[in-house]
């Protein structure tokens, strides 16, 4: 079975970068533009996709409540979340284990990081 990253992001050239970083890690890549379009693309690939990366702020649905419709039926994939914005971080979400928020312009090695966590093996 192909490891799967998802890209929610409505900005190309944020969802291209983000696509270049997780090819050199050879894995697929899904992209969507919207929440809607991400999480049907999650329904339909969920055994796979081990990587989430969605923005905040889409032109078509927020990427919190995507990080949360998730988490309602798997916390397998690593999510990260990101935004240029600090105060979209909800204060009272939790994150938990496999789950992150990168401040935009995050460094590279961050999402690097990130992506490499997806696919530590989880302990037994």
């Amino acid at each position: 079975m192909a490891q799967t990253a998802l890209i929610v992001e409505d900005d190309p050239s944020v969802r291209s970068f983000v696509r270049i970083v997780l090819e050199n890690s050879r894995l697929d890549i899904i992209e969507a533009e919207t929440e809607g379009d991400g999480w049907r693309f999650f329904l339909e690939r969920e055994k796979e996709i081990r990587f989430v990366f969605t923005d905040v702020n889409l032109k078509e649905g927020n990427g919190w409540n995507l990080f949360q419709k998730i988490r309602e039926r798997s916390d397998t994939p690593y999510i990260v979340v990101s935004s240029a914005f600090p105060y979209e971080k909800p204060k009272d979400l939790r994150l938990g284990r496999f789950s992150e928020f990168l401040l935009k312009p995050f460094p590279l090695k961050s999402l690097i990081d990130a992506a490499q966590m997806a696919f530590i093996p989880l302990s037994k």
